[in-house]
């Protein structure tokens, strides 16, 4: 039962560290879904060739 404890601190304490570099990164998705349009996003990513690859996985 130890064990258990002991991987749920753990797991929590990973979660509280990540927490303020995801709630940073889902503030920067919001701020480029307001401010770069939709057109933009879709003009490079949605070819069907390998540069929209490489763009999307940059």
């Amino acid at each position: 039962m130890e064990f258990i404890k002991e991987i749920a601190l753990v797991i929590f304490s990973i979660f509280n560290e990540m927490s303020v570099y995801l709630l940073l990164g889902f503030l920067f998705a919001g701020i480029l879904h307001v401010l770069v349009p939709q057109q933009l996003f879709s003009k490079y990513l949605s070819k069907n060739s390998w540069s929209s690859v490489l763009l999307t996985y940059k």
